[in-house]
């Protein structure tokens, strides 16, 4: 029973995990859906999904707490910019393809669509996260290429025009988002049926984004084992250090029992999607880079797992003092 019980509570996570040793040991299928030039797609439908989850009400109510919304918002383009910037300058990693993952991890917005799952399963407040994940993402398409220019702009093997990486992101993280709320008002009515099937699609993306995503590393991987272990240290020092940013704005801003999660996620996860779009576009000769982005994804996820666990027995147990 204890088995099944971690198996359904955690089926999100070993579906990935699953996806990923997959991907690394038997690429053929990921890279030949990389080929077919997909991730541009798959962000679109990512971010639509999550558009269509965002009703006027929702966001009324998550504009209250928005102390949260712009702490997150800073907390992922300004704080872990730097962090990660001082941690690589530290390592004396100048330039290079860990320098240039390391610096299209910063650069991007909370993740599409783990933190809302996250947020849901811990039985936190979905609202809050949805909003904060929509507004970073289409902020990400104005800031995305302006952290990267101001970072990268050093190394002169680097060229970045952000005009057309700016004008494909308002594209691709925008616009989904304004034809969902379009698309909303005229099934409305039906919403309670379709969540299921927006929040499984969500899933699905971010499954055959990791399928991508790994495949491209797999060689890589499997050749520098050593400097893989070495990243899955670095990442997982780098997401707790920003859980632990997190963790003391909730204390010091007193944040309510039932957003600790979305603010936890949303502030801290970075989204695998858009920097994989970004690395395929621009950075695809720096072929270590994707190693990075993927392996920061998977730690982020495993050790958020935990968290859901603790999280949502103590969401239970509030939701059972109100009863």
């Amino acid at each position: 029973m204890k088995l099944i019980s971690f198996i359904k509570s955690n089926s999100f996570i070993l579906m990935i995990t699953a996806v990923l040793i997959f991907s690394i040991f038997l690429p053929q299928a990921g890279l030949l859906v990389g080929k077919a030039g997909i991730t541009t797609y798959l962000t679109f439908i990512a971010m639509f999904a999550s558009g269509l989850g965002l009703s006027l009400t929702n966001i009324k109510d998550g504009f209250k707490d928005f102390k949260s919304i712009l702490f997150s918002f800073s907390s992922i383009y300004v704080i872990f910019p730097l962090i990660t910037y001082v941690i690589l300058l530290i390592l004396n990693i100048r330039s290079g393809d860990i320098f240039i993952g390391g610096m299209i991890l910063a650069a991007q917005s909370s993740t599409l669509a783990s933190a809302v799952v996250l947020t849901a399963t811990a039985n936190g407040n979905v609202p809050l996260a949805l909003i904060i994940t929509i507004i970073n993402n289409m902020a990400s398409a104005v800031l995305t290429p302006l952290i990267l220019k101001l970072t990268l702009s050093a190394d002169q093997a680097i060229s970045i025009d952000v005009g057309p990486m700016i004008l494909k992101l308002l594209l691709v993280l925008v616009l989904p988002v304004v034809l969902a709320q379009v698309v909303r008002k005229f099934i409305k009515k039906h919403m309670e049926k379709i969540t299921p099937y927006r929040k499984a699609v969500s899933k699905i993306v971010v499954l055959v984004i990791v399928l991508t995503g790994a495949a491209s590393a797999s060689s890589e991987i499997k050749a520098n084992i050593g400097q893989a272990l070495l990243i899955i240290l670095g990442v997982a020092v780098l997401h707790g250090i920003m859980l632990a940013i997190a963790y003391l704005y909730i204390r010091i801003a007193k944040i309510k029992h039932e957003s600790k999660s979305a603010v936890l996620f949303t502030a801290s996860q970075k989204t695998l999607p858009a920097s994989l779009l970004i690395w395929q576009n621009y950075f695809a000769a720096y072929m270590l880079a994707p190693i990075l982005l993927v392996l920061h994804h998977m730690v982020q996820l495993i050790i958020d797992s935990v968290i859901v666990s603790r999280l949502s027995k103590s969401n239970r147990g509030k939701d059972d003092e109100q009863e």
